[in-house]
């Protein structure tokens, strides 16, 4: 048997955990003061430690001060206890970094309870409780209490023996309008219903009832009602549009789920079937016939996924994607195929991932210093990245070394500027390949919530004519939403102050600035979905060079809530010319079947009907235009022609796949439904080097387009057109003409973007900041910046500068400003269900004339299929010029569409013909990305290739991000998304170097830890607040942290580590996100039942694994309480720690005797927060030794004392596991 991993645990003040060594002391008290990881063994020794920081207590066993000497220099955190003796009632501490101003805890001395926090900067957060403990009004960070009576959340109980029991919440909104809701409980402590206020008055109301097993039945979904919430258990006196109905087999498990409308008129059912306990096949069908691909999963006894199956067909027989996984024996992903190709992990002795293989990307590994932080990473090409840290673990500095190169910065970050402590001040990116082209981001003006109030932008001197400083600035609401933001003077665009509006609810009422109502009076219904919104220019009124005014309706699915409609409609004098309105249909798995664009007040404009299809992996199948508003039927990858083909840009499509998920073959129809184009796709050999790469493709032009790539994944060879990266994986540059066809639709000539008329195949070099984002291209054209929503051209030929300023209401881009010769002219937009912009309502020029309508048709991936069409007032369509489709650069264009209005709101950049979406950018004629995804989708076969764009799901899904889909899950299990292993890209490490905008931070450390990567019970409980009432997500919310994976990543605050929410990119700990996660991922017991809370397990799994004695276990309290297996008995057991497993065992054996147990709590009625366990007596024994040291852990022993069931809490009330 081989040593896999080992700690050592240090008590006392002992430098050597072995006796008769040098540095032992044999304990005394029993205080851990160090605990070492080992991160290296060999032949059955550990040979490599990470010390852990050695911690001093105080005379009570508290934790006082925690010395880390692992980066060379001690970094000491210390915390201290007022008053000294006696029940806390605060707690001051300080950070690493040991600034001058601590952080300051203020507790109820009765319960520990958390009252206030005041941090270093002086900003607070507060709470009040009631006689039970409860919290019953919170202040967050942006409300302090001295100044705001009223609290941010106000909470109040309702506990009944005669009518159900309920609890209120009263929240405020942005505007400081008290919002009501009541979450009411059957009398077995059990949501039965929830009532908020609606945004039209009234209630909206969800149902759970339960079946005599105490599984729920039905699920009533959203539904309205007109009384107000008052706590009061609402019965439907009418049909409800959306219900749920579970059905169980015998063993339990869900066997059917059936989506109803309007009580009884069922509209999909989702079926599962098991084999076994480890095996379930998941299908969605209709009795219509409509049944979707099945998909089985087989997990193994820990509950990890272990191979998953999409059948091809309808059943679950035949061919089929399979994917298989291996673990290691601490579950972690160690392996992963697709039945050709392979991926796989290795860890240290840690836990920490160390490299990587990928067919695709090939090899990296990362290394870690001695205080556990990332030092470096190496990608297939032996590009090292390596990283430095400030005392508090922030990246300081970020430096790249190419193969055989010299070592060059990359990124630099500075800290605690403006007055603010815990910020990020300044982060800056050395461009060029001499490195010396910075762009520069400082952040100053922090409000309470540390949301920087100015941004400023500096570009060097390479980015010519637009070389200097832009300041954006920003205010924010008091829950954080934008409420003025200010652009600068940009290309003859002038400075503008844009004001956000925002209802009650804190839904987008209105974005003005200018004189120009961008969009306004924007209203919801009753489910608060937005349902009309109005634009209007300031010319309105004159009556010349004004868009007019403009209504858009959305009508939205009542039982589904799902888009049904959108319609437009412009008013401008006598004319109101229909913008048109665009329906969608779908299938009963949700995705869309036809998108269908008609005028109902438009002379000779026929209707525009797109109708899809879809493999069985979701993605697009089919897609065309028939001539009728019926689809009919869909053309098929091996059809020569297509029938019946009609409407204003008519055409069709097809599309095939190949085993690995990659197009194999598109075919392209004209409009006459004869066949143009039939592109045929060449890959690697799958299980050979690359196997996603795209080699070649073959029909589109009269030779094949070839692509080469390099070591890392990257395609550096586009069909005649030269691309380089940066060190870290970003486009540098683009040189040549690539014989990919612009756009190989038949008939879309004129309705796709002119050529460039100079500079084509010119080098265009690209300039990034630190987050990444791209701010600047140099080419032939002349020079593009994009500063957040403001993109400038400069030509180099003309001298002319032009500006687009784009605007986006509730998700979408609805208007753009532009300056160009012809002055500040605005248009409206309307886009589609992905954001690509679709319609332009242009300004006239003349007074009395309407506005003009300018409408493009796009495929699949943004390509025209036909020429735009344009009309002014309510005349007829006819054919628009080729110059509405674009300029043949970046500039700004005041008639029509330009690069800005790109696929999803892209940047079409003319020189490279590539779209840049987010992080990377994309091929719009091949749908792939240049680079690969540094997101790799573990769980899903459709995920293992990094480059197809949204996973080929184009027409449901988009990825703005450039990193993975943002929606467009149709099966129950949906898609998640772990930790990239695809680390090649670099600059993707664990820790952040440069969030683009800092959020809310942990700016000082919990009291001191006993060990690396977890956090003493006494430190959570005084820092966060916990007491002895456990952690809840409200208890984290009202600090601004929304997610246990949030607490998992603040709770790195004992090793210094400054700590951001989630989502911002900012400032996250590998090592404890990998132990939030791995912790996840067992939370399941393989006993439990996972039930509606699933998520909520996982979640407190993430949390818990940063407490000692826990770890997994803590997580599964459900699956093991709830299971009550042997199995799921002994795997709770063996998580705790082995000092809480000798004391359960201690404890039940001395249970009949009557010693040591827990004064005054002997036969008392037992309760418990979760509502776990029945009613009954109980006895009480600590779980740790007597004395200061005693700690919240409980075991409960409940039942016979011959035969006793046992049960933990780590924290006396909370998380129950059952242990025997």
């Amino acid at each position: 048997m081989s040593l896999l991993k080992s700690t050592r645990t240090l008590y006392d003040g002992s430098t050597s955990a072995e006796p008769g060594t040098s540095g032992y002391v044999a304990p005394t008290k029993g205080d851990k003061t160090r605990v070492d990881a080992a991160t290296a063994v060999s032949a059955g020794t550990a040979t490599a430690w990470q010390a852990g920081p050695t911690t001093v207590y105080d005379a009570l066993g508290r934790p006082t001060k925690s010395t880390d000497n692992s980066t060379g220099t001690a970094r000491v955190t210390t915390t201290t206890y007022a008053p000294a003796t006696g029940p806390v009632t605060t707690v001051t501490s300080k950070n690493a970094a040991q600034w001058a101003t601590p952080t300051v805890t203020t507790l109820d001395a009765i319960r520990g309870n958390t009252l206030k926090t005041v941090d270093p900067n002086n900003h607070e957060t507060s709470a009040k409780y009631d006689p039970s403990g409860r919290e019953i009004a919170s202040w967050d960070i942006r409300r302090p209490q001295a100044s705001y009576p009223i609290p941010t959340v106000a909470t109040s109980y309702n506990v009944s023996a005669t009518s159900p029991s309920w609890v209120k919440r009263t929240v405020l909104s942005g505007n400081q309008d008290p919002k009501h809701s009541y979450t009411i409980y059957d009398g077995m402590g059990r949501v039965r219903q929830t009532q908020a206020q609606s945004p039209g008055g009234g209630s909206i109301v969800t149902d759970t009832t339960y079946n005599s097993a105490g599984q729920k039945d039905l699920e009533r979904n959203a539904y309205f009602v007109n009384s107000a919430p008052d706590g009061v258990l609402v019965t439907p006196t009418i049909a409800v549009p959306s219900s749920t109905l579970y059905e169980y087999e015998a063993g339990g498990r869900v066997a059917t789920v059936r989506a109803m409308a309007w009580d009884n008129d069922e509209i999909s059912k989702t079926q599962y079937t098991y084999a076994g306990v480890d095996t379930t096949t998941v299908t969605v069908t209709d009795d219509t016939g409509f049944t979707t691909s099945p998909v089985r999963t087989v997990v193994n006894t820990d509950g990890k996924l272990q191979t998953r199956t999409r059948y091809q067909g309808t059943t679950a027989t035949g061919s089929a994607d399979v994917s298989s996984y291996i673990y290691d024996v601490f579950g972690q992903l160690t392996g992963m195929g697709d039945g050709a190709n392979l991926w796989s992990w290795a860890y240290d002795p840690a836990g920490r991932q160390i490299s990587s293989e990928d067919p695709d990307t090939g090899t990296a590994t990362t290394t870690y210093d001695a205080a556990g932080r990332v030092a470096s990473r190496t990608n297939e090409l032996n590009t090292v990245t390596k990283y430095t840290y400030d005392v508090l673990d922030r990246v300081t500095k970020q430096t790249v070394t190419a193969a055989g190169g010299t070592e060059k910065t990359l990124i630099t970050n500075t800290y605690d500027g403006s007055n603010t402590l815990g910020v990020l001040s300044s982060s800056t990116r050395n461009n060029g390949a001499a490195f010396n082209q910075p762009v520069t981001t400082t952040f100053t003006g922090f409000d309470l919530a540390y949301t920087p109030g100015t941004t400023t932008t500096t570009l060097p001197a390479g980015l010519e004519n637009f070389t200097g400083s832009y300041t954006f600035t920003n205010t924010t609401t008091y829950t954080g939403k934008t409420d003025v933001a200010g652009t600068p003077a940009i290309a003859g665009l002038p400075a503008e102050s844009v004001g956000y509006g925002w209802d009650g609810f804190d839904n987008p009422t209105e974005i003005v600035g200018s004189g120009n109502k961008y969009a306004g009076n924007g209203m919801y219904n009753h489910l608060g979905q937005l349902t009309k919104y109005t634009q209007a220019d300031s010319n309105y009124s004159s009556g010349a060079n004004t868009t007019g005014s403009i209504d858009v309706t959305l009508t939205w699915d009542a039982t589904t809530g799902r888009l049904n409609k959108t319609q437009a409609t412009n008013h401008l004098g006598v004319n109101s010319p229909d913008l048109g309105t665009t329906s969608y249909k779908y299938d009963p798995a949700g995705r869309i079947t036809s998108r269908q664009q008609a005028y109902t007040s438009r002379p000779s404009s026929p209707t525009d009907n797109q109708c899809y299809t879809y493999d069985h992996a979701d993605r697009i199948k089919a897609v065309w235009t028939p001539a009728t508003t019926t689809c009919g039927t869909a053309p098929t990858p091996v059809a020569a022609s297509v029938t019946g083909l009609g409407g204003p840009a008519p055409y069709a499509q097809t599309y095939t796949y190949t085993a690995a998920g990659d197009r194999s073959q598109v075919k392209r129809f004209g409009s006459n439904g004869t066949l143009a184009v039939t592109e045929t796709y060449a890959y690697p050999t799958p299980g050979t080097v690359g196997p996603h790469r795209v080699q070649s493709v073959t029909g589109s032009t009269p030779t094949p387009q070839t692509f080469t790539w390099d070591a890392a994944g990257r395609m550096t060879g586009r069909s005649g057109q030269t691309i380089t990266y940066t060190l870290d994986g970003k486009i540098d540059t683009t040189t040549g003409t690539s014989t990919v066809p612009a756009n190989p639709n038949p008939n879309a000539t004129a309705g796709t973007p002119p050529a460039p008329t100079t500079g084509a195949g010119s080098t265009g070099a690209r300039y990034y900041d630190a987050a990444g984002n791209l701010v600047g291209i140099i080419d032939g054209t002349g020079t593009t910046i994009t500063l957040g929503s403001i993109t400038a051209h400069h030509n180099a030929a003309t001298g002319a500068k032009t500006a687009t300023k784009t605007y986006t209401f509730s998700g979408k881009v609805v208007a753009q400003r532009t300056a160009t010769s012809a002055g500040t002219k605005v248009a409206f937009i309307i886009g589609d269900n992905i954001n690509t912009a679709q319609t332009m309502a242009l300004p006239n020029t003349t007074v009395g004339t309407g506005a003009v309508t300018l409408v493009r048709r796009t495929d699949p991936l943004g390509l025209a299929r036909g020429a735009n069409s344009t009309g002014t007032g309510t005349a007829a369509f006819t054919n628009a010029a080729a110059a509405t489709s674009g300029t043949g650069t970046n500039a700004a264009s005041a008639t029509g569409f330009s690069a800005v209005n790109g696929y999803i709101a892209g940047l079409d950049d003319s020189i490279s013909s590539l779209t840049h979406v987010g992080a990377r950018d994309m091929d719009p004629v091949l749908g792939v990305f240049t680079a690969p995804d540094p997101i790799l989708t573990t769980e899903d076969q459709r995920g293992f290739t990094p480059y197809t764009y949204a996973f080929g799901m184009v027409i449901n899904t988009s990825d703005p991000s450039g990193l993975r889909p943002s929606c467009g899950c149709t099966e129950e299990t949906g898609i998640s998304y772990p930790s990239s292993s695809n680390t090649p890209l670099l600059g993707n490490a664990p820790v952040s170097s440069s969030p683009s905008v800092p959020s809310w931070l942990k700016v000082t450390s919990p009291a001191p830890s006993s060990s690396p990567g977890n956090i003493d019970d006494w430190a959570f409980k005084t820092d966060f607040g916990a007491g002895y009432g456990g952690p809840t997500k409200s208890d984290f919310r009202k600090l601004g942290i929304g997610t246990w994976e949030g607490f998992a990543i603040i709770a790195g605050g004992p090793l210094g580590v400054l700590a951001c929410i989630p989502g911002f990119g900012a400032c996250l700990t590998g090592g404890l996100v990998g132990t939030g996660l791995q912790a996840a991922g067992n939370a399941a017991d393989n006993g439990g039942e996972l039930d509606e809370d699933a998520q909520l397990q996982a979640e407190i799994g993430a949390a818990a694994s940063l407490i000692p004695g826990g770890g997994a276990a803590k997580g599964a309290a459900r699956g093991a309480l709830k299971g009550g297996s042997s199995n799921s008995l002994k795997a709770a057991m063996e998580a705790l720690s082995p000092e809480i497993r000798a004391n359960v065992d201690d404890a039940i054996s001395r249970a009949a005797t009557g010693k040591v147990r827990f004064p005054g709590h002997d036969g008392k009625p037992y309760e418990n927060r979760l509502g776990q366990l029945p009613e009954g007596t109980y006895t009480e024994w600590t779980a740790a030794p007597a004395g200061a040291r005693r700690g919240p852990d409980r075991i409960i022993i409940e039942g016979s004392e011959k035969n006793p069931n046992a049960i933990y809490y780590w924290d006396h009330v909370n998380a129950p596991i059952q242990i025997r």
